[in-house]
């Protein structure tokens, strides 16, 4: 199905500003700016200026070179009309028609007040024509309110209708407005169309790219604005007083170089110029207390998952389809070519620019083929004439960015290229490595070439266009080796903090801060691996094994860095061992059973570290306890638990040690299947897990409270914490939130509900990529296929259900049991015990996906 570009929607970009036709005027207190307001009712005029002569018409106001001056009503009268009739010579009957009206009087008298303008305005100011009359001849800049000195209006505006309504929000707000966004996000076309549509009234647009170095803001200023600066071009009293008598907006261009000229001059234009409103397209903002920065953002894209044809929705694709219509009329996209058009904006981060730029080339190469050229590299050059040199390609636009930046900048931002996927503003500063490193950051952040997003905390990143432009310089100066070797210490130094944080911080806080670096540590590990970088690589398998035991997130670090891990300091070695277990015990059921552990727990005990001990222990009484015939151990380890000094525990280790009084219940009541102690004793943990914000403590809660009601029977109950979990705050863990969702399947099944135990059955197995975590749920599902009739397939299930807990040696536990004999039983009456025990045979060679797909139906 072909789709069309997304429309505008409220009407398009002319709809906005149609809403924002006028803009408020700012209220001075000061009470000549007050007598000077322009009325434009009068004139439809708001100024007219003759080079150090201006006049207000609608207020009978003339001013030289900015000071008011007194002037006769009948001198006023001849001014106006000289003015006005500027185009040709004015007869002395004209004049005295408009200066006297219905009156007769002396010649003599019209030539006084000729003689009077002269004086005040210049000798040259009125020339007379021998036998004719009088004709004005100062040059004229007149500046009616309809005005426009911006570069012609872009033909139309995607995506950018909030922006619009905000700006022009903004510019009634105060007098400055700074549009501040990376090169090519589409500055300059969004000012061109406020002045372009909106009914400001426009003084002047000044484009700052062209100011030559040493040249003068005020100097520029005034030579758009036909002023004479009676002087040096330091002198700015005249621009100055000619500016208190102006009303409108000037826009100042591409400031991003001149930064400082533009904010010394407004700094002292903006106090005396109470009418003016300015409007600033820049890379960096100017810094200036009344300056309201808008940051502007890029086009949106599809995120990576989102199906075709929703994609066709976002702007950038919009735009993409507008421009490449421009040469190809006819030009649509659908499920063929859509996906790779919007990889084509995604790719190049939705800069309006470079969007365009790639437009250019579908038509010739299609869309598919100019996603195989993007090589994430500069684009080739679109030569257009209506576009700046700088703009004629991402590439130089970025290196107009670059170029302006000090060396010491120049080479952070090379360097910070080699983060993939963001940093944190400690981790970008700690790869620049320099004294002053975050104020070099914030510089950067401050010209727009490396964003911060609205999280807490903030994280950095390079667009994915600028982070190629940043390698391309890196490695063209063979500095890549350097900066990668310098990342992965980067990223491995940031570990101490991470464990430190872990103990305090809750779970939703720790994540925000050390969850993003995820991808960093997967790259700093590839680093120590080719280069045998053990100590490193020691820390950050440490600190993957944090974020995956967290985060419930599917990675694992790579074989090579494990055995690097054996060759790094003792201590490293055990912290990497721990986190890596727990990490393990997330996805893999530790096949290993305890001898990994028991080095670790001994370790910690020698070393009296009571917080990692509690966790080892917590590990080591977790895998006891799924191990056949090993129960009995889970006494005298609870006990050493629960005796650890609570003053030398973590926050987080005081929330494990509660979690090992739980255990201690669970297993004095393990052969008492109705337990209301057990039972009242987790909900009062998972509800202190909530509020504390130990998500993953209180989901394990929520799967061993599902697990106790199952047990008892109480399907209802079951099914009701297990809707009560999932309908409760934050991003739960997988693996236990799995095991919980299992359970309501099971209680599901033992309810006659097929349907819903499939359904949830299908959402546990979604949740945890190796589904023999969830093999005792198969029993239950067998139930279900019982009670539907489907005898072999109830038999294939609990074939492969006991072969998964043989080969894992767990220890099938109470109500798996009950089900597991019934189903056994009733297959039994119907089936001889040859024919059962084939069934049950067949169902231990399945493979999972062949069990899941029997279970749930399909």
């Amino acid at each position: 199905m072909a789709v069309s570009p997304a429309s505008m929607c409220g009407g398009g970009i002319g709809g906005v500003l149609k809403q924002n036709q006028t803009m408020s005027r700012r209220h001075s207190s000061n009470s000549d700016s007050a007598a000077l307001a322009l009325d434009e009712r009068d004139t439809g005029r708001s100024l007219m200026r003759f080079g150090h002569v201006q006049l207000l018409p609608a207020q009978r106001r003339l001013f030289i070179h900015g000071q008011a001056v007194a002037l006769g009503a009948r001198a006023w009268d001849v001014l106006m009309t000289l003015v006005e009739r500027r185009d040709r010579v004015v007869t002395r009957q004209e004049l005295m028609d408009q200066a006297w009206p219905g009156l007769i009087v002396e010649d003599h008298n019209l030539s006084v007040q000729i003689g009077t303008l002269r004086k005040l305005l210049g000798p040259g100011s009125i020339a007379t024509v021998p036998g004719r009359g009088y004709r004005f001849t100062l040059s004229n800049a007149w500046l009616p309110v309809t005005s426009r000195a911006a570069p012609g209006a872009p033909q139309d505006l995607v995506g950018r209708e909030a922006d619009v309504r905000a700006i022009l929000h903004g510019m009634t707000m105060g007098p400055l407005l700074s549009i501040v966004g990376p090169g090519g996000v589409g500055k300059t076309t969004l000012a061109r169309a406020l002045v372009t549509h909106a009914n400001l009234p426009m003084l002047c647009w000044l484009d700052l790219a062209v100011l030559e170095e040493g040249q003068g803001m005020a100097e520029s200023l005034a030579s758009a604005l036909a002023v004479d600066l009676r002087g040096t071009p330091s002198d700015t009293s005249s621009l100055l007083a000619s500016l208190r008598l102006s009303e409108g907006c000037i826009v100042l261009d591409n400031a991003e170089r001149a930064v400082s000229r533009v904010a010394e001059f407004l700094a002292t234009a903006l106090p005396q110029a109470s009418d003016v409103r300015w409007l600033v397209t820049s890379q960096r903002p100017l810094g200036l207390d009344s300056e309201q920065v808008y940051r502007l953002q890029p086009l949106a894209t599809a995120a990576h998952e989102t199906p075709w044809p929703a994609c066709a929705n976002t702007a950038s694709v919009d735009l993409l389809v507008r421009r490449v219509r421009r040469m190809r009329h006819h030009f649509t996209l659908d499920e063929n070519n859509g996906p790779a058009a919007a990889e084509i904006c995604r790719r190049l981060d939705g800069l309006p620019l470079a969007i365009e730029i790639a437009a250019a080339r579908i038509p010739v190469f299609g869309v598919q083929d100019t996603l195989d050229q993007l090589t994430k590299q500069s684009l080739p050059s679109a030569a257009r004439a209506d576009r700046a040199a700088r703009h004629q390609s991402l590439d130089t636009a970025l290196a107009w960015s670059y170029d302006d930046l000090d060396a010491a900048a120049q080479q952070a931002f090379r360097t910070l290229g080699v983060f993939e996927d963001g940093f944190s503003a400690a981790l970008g500063a700690s790869l620049i490595g320099s004294a002053d490193a975050l104020d070099v950051l914030a510089g950067l952040v401050d010209r727009s070439l490396v964003q911060v997003d609205d999280g807490d905390p903030p994280r950095c990143r390079l667009m994915e266009t600028a982070r190629s432009f940043a390698l391309e310089r890196l490695r063209a100066r063979g500095e890549q080796a350097r900066a990668l070797a310098g990342h992965a210490q980067a990223v491995a130094s940031a570990v101490e903090q991470a464990l430190g944080e872990h103990g305090q911080l809750n779970d939703a806080q720790w994540l925000a801060r050390h969850a993003p670096e995820r991808q960093n540590v997967r790259r700093a590990l590839r680093h120590c691996v080719t280069t045998g970088d053990a100590a490193s690589a020691a820390k950050l398998v440490t600190y993957l094994g944090l974020i995956v035991a967290s985060s419930g997130v599917h990675e694992f670090p790579p074989e090579a860095a494990l055995e690097l891990v054996h060759r790094a300091a003792p201590a490293w070695q055990v912290q990497a061992a721990l986190w890596n277990a727990m990490a393990e015990r997330e996805f893999r059921n530790l096949r290993a059973g305890t001898t990994p552990l028991l080095p670790l727990v001994d370790h910690f005990r020698r070393e009296q570290d009571t917080s990692n001990l509690a966790r080892a222990l917590l590990l080591f009484i977790h895998t006891v306890k799924l191990e056949e015939g090993r129960l009995h151990e889970v006494p005298s380890l609870l006990d050493e638990l629960l005796s650890l000094d609570p003053s030398g525990l973590s926050r987080r280790a005081l929330a494990e040690r509660a979690w090992a009084r739980i255990d201690r219940l669970w297993y004095e009541q393990i052969d008492t299947p109705d337990s209301p102690e057990l039972i009242a004793a987790l909900r009062a943990f998972i509800a202190d897990c909530d509020r504390d914000g130990y998500l993953h403590l209180g989901t394990l809660a929520y799967a061993n409270l599902s697990d106790v009601l199952l047990c008892c029977g109480d399907l209802s109950g079951t099914r009701d914490v297990v809707r009560a979990m999932r309908a409760g705050p934050g991003s739960r863990p997988p693996r236990p939130l799995a095991v919980a969702i299992a359970n309501g399947s099971a209680a599901a099944a033992l309810a006659g509900d097929g349907d819903t135990a499939r359904r949830e059955a299908r959402d546990a197995f979604r949740l945890v990529p190796n589904i023999d975590v969830l093999h005792f749920v198969f029993y239950f599902l067998a139930h279900s296929a019982l009670e539907e009739g489907r005898h072999v397939d109830a038999g294939l299930l609990v074939g492969h259900a006991n072969a998964v807990a043989r080969r894992l040696r767990v220890r099938v536990q109470y109500a798996e049991q009950l089900v597991h004999d019934e189903v056994l039983s009733r297959l039994a009456a119907s089936t001889s015990t040859h024919e059962l025990d084939a069934l049950l045979l067949r169902g231990a060679r399945l493979d999972g996906q062949h069990a899941v797909a029997l279970a749930l139906g399909i």
